[in-house]
């Protein structure tokens, strides 16, 4: 059983699901169930994956966002053209994009995805397509008009452009994108220094005015004093601020945190985040970092928005965790095979010296045994000439030539034996 760097992140969070809300008059127990539901059902999620999947899975996850994102897109564009006023439809962000019809929610959605463009275009046969598509995404989060979103990615979008670059091997590629990137920026900036009032005018009413949310801040700041250990729960039964809804929407992550789980449960929290940022610098890698970047963009936009605590993009966090974490494994795996390769190879060379050394023996043994025959030929013909000469001496020592005595002894003849057995007699032709 593998527990996961978020073990005790997640238990803690299922724990602030118990105990949110608990002593406040207005909590609404009736929905306790399923505030305390949700954090089990992601915590289940997290630890079925960390333990149940195998393999790379990074290019897969990375192509998961850049599918979700052109879904994303071929909506808003359907929305757009089947809208009688398209500019209308932009500027009042009009656009109906997923079950809930919430345009920020997709503009997050498609911030996080840039990034991963980027990283798919690394070595890569197609790395000006994933270029492509990670400006075309950007230009889709314009006409989302999310001005959050838009702002975050406009700073994020050029780190992960930059650091793709750099990595990649084919450079001239890059460089061409990159100038008609900042061909299209021109054109941009002309086109809003063109239409200035309508454009600053629409970021003031929908964006970098605040849109209402310091007062809903304040409010809810001064609420979480009424109650500030277990805060007032996720799910209320009275409206806020003219509100009726069943969750408080405090238009902040931190804020809607520290409300609604109170002390206690903004240091589960606080542990939960401290864990989550520590996944992504622990054995740091190219995809931990594009990895990282599409998630500060969704926790930076959840400082404006609530988006760090949906269920949805939740489940988007965990995605990114666990592919993170898997990867350590993924690259340890890769190390114990290199080490293997190379311990193969070691054995393998072992193997071809021991091959080399035990035939050079055998051809010394081989050549030691031609020897041997050679020698032993040599000494059976030494043996018979010798037999030949010691016969040769008996019929000289016989020969009595017109009578005359004996030429000599056998005795006498014996050093001349020895001398033909020495090849000192004759040369060549002992005989």
């Amino acid at each position: 059983f593998i527990k996961g760097e978020m073990f005790w992140a997640g238990f803690g969070i299922c724990i602030v699901g118990v105990i949110a809300g608990l002593g406040y008059m207005d909590f609404a127990y009736q929905w306790w169930w399923r505030q305390i539901l949700y954090p089990v059902v992601l915590f289940s999620y997290y630890l079925f994956f960390i333990n149940f999947t195998r393999g790379d899975n990074r290019r897969y996850i990375a192509k998961l966002f850049l599918g979700l994102s052109c879904f994303i897109m071929v909506q808003m564009l359907w929305c757009i053209l089947a809208s009688p006023d398209p500019i209308v439809t932009i500027q009042n962000k009009m656009i109906l994009v997923g079950p809930s019809n919430m345009i920020n929610m997709a503009g997050t959605m498609l911030s996080m995805t840039i990034p991963f463009c980027f990283y798919l275009a690394i070595d890569s046969k197609r790395d000006w397509l994933y270029c492509i598509l990670g400006l075309l995404i950007y230009l889709f989060l314009i006409l989302s008009n999310s001005c959050g979103n838009i702002l975050i990615a406009t700073l994020l979008t050029p780190i992960g452009f930059l650091i793709s670059m750099v990595k990649s091997k084919s450079k001239k590629r890059y460089f061409i994108i990159l100038i008609c990137a900042c061909v299209c920026l021109v054109g941009l900036i002309v086109m809003m220094i063109i239409y200035r009032s309508v454009v600053f005018g629409m970021l003031a009413r929908l964006g970098l005015s605040g849109n209402g949310r310091f007062e809903i801040w304040k409010a809810a700041l001064k609420l979480f004093t009424k109650t500030p250990i277990f805060g007032t729960g996720f799910y209320v039964k009275t409206s806020f601020m003219n509100f009726d809804s069943a969750v408080y929407q405090y238009h902040s992550t931190i804020i809607q945190i520290i409300t609604c789980t109170g002390i206690v449960g903004s240091i589960f929290f606080g542990y939960y985040y401290y864990k989550k940022f520590k996944v992504f610098f622990i054995n740091k890698s190219l995809y931990k970092i594009f990895a990282f970047l599409s998630m500060l963009s969704l926790e930076i936009y959840g400082l404006i928005d609530m988006v760090g605590i949906y269920p949805s993009t939740i489940l988007l966090t965990l995605v990114l965790l666990i592919s993170a974490e898997k990867e350590e494994k993924v690259e340890e795996i890769k190390t114990v095979k290199e080490e293997l390769e190379l311990f193969k190879s070691d054995m393998q060379s072992l193997n071809d010296e021991l091959k080399a050394s035990a035939q050079a023996r055998k051809e010394k043994i081989e050549n030691a045994k031609e020897e041997k025959i050679r020698l032993e030929n040599a000494t059976i013909i030494i043996v018979s000439h010798q037999q030949k000469i010691l016969n040769m001496a008996d019929e000289i020592c016989l020969l009595r030539p017109n009578s005359d005595p004996i030429i000599g002894k056998k005795e006498d003849i014996m050093p001349l034996i020895g001398n033909a057995k020495c090849g000192k007699l004759g040369g060549e032709n002992n005989d």
